[in-house]
């Protein structure tokens, strides 16, 4: 099923645009593209690898690069970095969760700590990054924010920009990081 964006999304995009304005990134990595969203902004901008783990999301994404003749995107199936192989100036990633009857419940267990997702992508990141290449990522309250902290530290990272919402019922944090 293709994630369809939602504030999560257009939260996502507010910052990438703000990101691109600001760094200027000769390419970029839409790590779980989804509807591509994310991915065809940037490639107003510059070139972009569109990747998701989802055959569904990738099959959405290449129709919609045919129909509407979209440049500068290429797009294949990848397990987070599983098929990466190059750096990029900037990695965007909107990483799954869904509210369900116990949302808490649900990413705690099957997102953040039985597939340690977000773990994962940011050990993973970093020897995917350029010199100076920075990452955009969000997570919900659902998600345990002081464990993504004390990651991001323990791996060096440095947080440039943090951005929180509130929607119904959890926090939205963005965050622009670089190594």
């Amino acid at each position: 099923m293709v994630y369809q964006p939602a504030e999560d999304s257009f939260i996502m995009l507010e910052e990438l645009i703000k990101a691109i304005k600001k760094y200027k990134p000769k390419n970029v990595l839409d790590l779980g593209t989804g509807s591509g969203i994310l991915g065809f902004e940037a490639a107003k901008h510059c070139y972009v690898d569109a990747v998701d783990i989802d055959k569904e999301s990738l099959d959405f994404v290449k129709e919609r690069i045919k129909k509407e003749r979209i440049k500068n995107v290429r797009v294949f199936y990848s397990n987070l970095f599983s098929n990466i192989k190059k750096k990029y100036d900037l990695i965007v990633f909107n990483p799954p969760y869904l509210p369900y009857n116990n949302p808490k419940e649900i990413f705690d267990k099957k997102i953040f700590y039985k597939e340690n997702i977000i773990k994962k992508f940011l050990i993973s990141a970093k020897k995917f990054l350029k010199k100076d290449g920075k990452i955009l990522f969000c997570f919900s309250s659902f998600s345990n924010k002081e464990e993504i902290d004390r990651l991001l530290e323990d791996l060096n990272y440095k947080i440039i920009k943090l951005r929180k919402e509130k929607f119904f019922f959890e926090d939205f944090y963005v965050y622009l990081i670089e190594k």
